[in-house]
């Protein structure tokens, strides 16, 4: 793997870009660094790899990056039946479609001890105003399973439609737990939420903290911005928001705090 000094910017193109050429093998990083990863790309999906499908991917970080595109992800722009494990990605994503500091879109996918920060923008003079959402994990997500991972930073959705502290629009089954959001902004026009932007589809949310200051035009609530669907599909249990960082103090789901006992405990018990 690849390790640059400090001061050298590792420029690259992302590795699999063509959808009969996915990348499909397994990836353990073995704790290595890669810092300074720079992608300015044109491809339709972007990040350290392109394309991701049937894959492991464990014990990797990325240091300072900066990803640039379409569908952009510092580890992947579109990953597929995968399992993502202890990984860690600091650094700049600036997406035009979807965005996420670890992959833009996931599909059937697991992502466990995952750690990101950094800052989310979208880009709308790249593609005269995409539809586009950003999460501070996964861009868009569909049966997805997120557990014992934390976002830390800034996700700024400007002309965009949705954003959230971990994924930006859920759609199927999605499952978070064990997870944390903290010391974040998150703003978006139509929906921002602390956990989830939007949420199409069965969402289930257990043992999570959110700690960020929110702020949209429509839709604002603590755990998930907005639902497209019954609110017999969401399900959430012991999981709390920081009324005080958020402004927040009451919503349907969750329970609005002002005590840090509810971050200690969730972080001794996410490590």
């Amino acid at each position: 793997l690849y390790s640059s000094a400090a001061s050298d910017v590792y420029k690259r193109q992302p590795v699999s870009v063509d959808f009969d050429n996915m990348y499909q093998a397994n990836f353990n990083g073995n704790s290595h660094k890669i810092s300074n990863l720079y992608i300015n790309s044109t491809y339709q999906y972007s990040g350290f790899f392109g394309l991701l499908r049937y894959s492991n991917i464990d014990n990797l970080e990325f240091v300072n990056a900066n990803v640039r595109g379409g569908n952009v992800g510092v580890l992947s722009g579109l990953a597929a039946d995968i399992n993502i494990s202890k990984v860690k990605v600091g650094g700049v994503v600036d997406a035009y479609t979807k965005g996420g500091m670890l992959v833009g879109e996931l599909y059937r996918g697991n992502i466990f001890g995952v750690r990101a920060e950094g800052t989310i923008e979208f880009n709308a003079g790249w593609s005269g105003g995409a539809w586009c959402s950003l999460g501070g994990l996964v861009g868009q997500a569909r049966d997805a399973v997120i557990n014992k991972s934390q976002f830390e930073g800034v996700i700024v959705a400007n002309d965009a439609t949705t954003a959230g502290g971990l994924i930006g629009f859920s759609y199927d089954e999605t499952e978070i737990t064990n997870s944390l959001v903290i010391n974040s902004d998150i703003s978006a026009p139509a929906s921002s939420g602390g956990l989830v932007g939007d949420s199409f589809g069965s969402l289930v949310v257990e043992n999570s903290l959110v700690v960020a200051s929110l702020t949209s035009d429509l839709n604002v609530r603590p755990l998930v911005g907005d639902l497209y669907v019954s609110n017999d599909n969401i399900q959430v249990t012991s999981s709390y928001w920081n009324s005080e960082v958020s402004g927040i103090y009451t919503a349907t789901y969750g329970q609005g705090t002002v005590s840090y006992t509810h971050l200690r405990a969730h972080e001794t018990g996410r490590n």
